[in-house]
């Protein structure tokens, strides 16, 4: 088993995204957590996170974080024993997704941060969720402590990343997929089609759950990574 044990945080969030995971996986495993405040591009997160961890190990990505891990894959795959996809996906940015990416910049750039935190909470869980102690107060709780400069360089991050579908099936080591049923960003069906394309994955879609699986069904999540390090 897998001794070292990733885990790389998504826009605007640090290690208390994955906290109820890293308390249920210390004893096992050596756990660290990515630095994704200081790049302007993903590539350059993917080599940071090369640079600070020393030897195999396994990586789990949340969103942005997924972007992360998909480049580290490129760059050396050799070193990960194990990856984890959550609530992300594969592809390059839509249009779409980067027209919205810009108006929340200028809005940010002009002063209304606060009203961009509320919507990235309104958008990212399911509603039952968002409420929820443990859920949108810890996104907001982080947002505020990243800052808006964070913010910018992260979103110029994910709208340059580039396409990985292409390399999903030269990728044997074992995989866990997972994402929430009502994920509107990155739905179920990116995540069944990255499975698709990957020769090892095991596939979790998590029912009463959005785009932060990790909050909000903390122990499907954590259930599911055990079974996945184990393999």
């Amino acid at each position: 088993m897998t001794k070292q044990l990733v885990f790389v945080p998504g826009l605007l969030s640090d290690r208390r995204l994955f906290l109820p995971q890293i308390g249920a996986l210390s004893q096992d495993f050596d756990i660290h957590v990515a630095e994704t405040r200081e790049d302007e591009t993903i590539e350059a997160m993917a080599s940071r996170l090369l640079a600070d961890i020393k030897g195999e190990f396994a990586v789990c990505g949340l969103s942005m974080g997924g972007y992360v891990v998909l480049d580290a894959l490129r760059q050396a795959p050799q070193r990960i024993t194990h990856f984890a996809l959550m609530d992300t996906n594969a592809h390059a940015d839509l249009p779409a997704a980067t027209e919205k990416r810009l108006q929340g910049m200028r809005l940010a750039e002009q002063g209304h941060f606060e009203g961009v935190i509320e919507t990235f909470v309104g958008s990212v869980f399911s509603p039952k969720n968002a409420n929820r102690p443990g859920c949108g107060d810890v996104l907001r709780a982080m947002s505020k402590d990243l800052g808006v400069d964070t913010f910018l360089r992260q979103q110029r991050a994910i709208m340059a990343r580039a396409d990985a579908t292409g390399r999903l099936k030269g990728y044997h080591q074992p995989a866990l997929v997972l994402c929430g049923i009502e994920d509107a960003l990155s739905p179920p069906a990116v995540h069944a089609e990255m499975v698709r394309n990957l020769p090892n994955a095991d596939y979790h879609c998590l029912t009463h759950c959005g785009h932060m699986a990790t909050l909000e069904r903390p122990n499907a999540v954590i259930d599911a990574m055990r079974t996945w390090l184990a393999r």
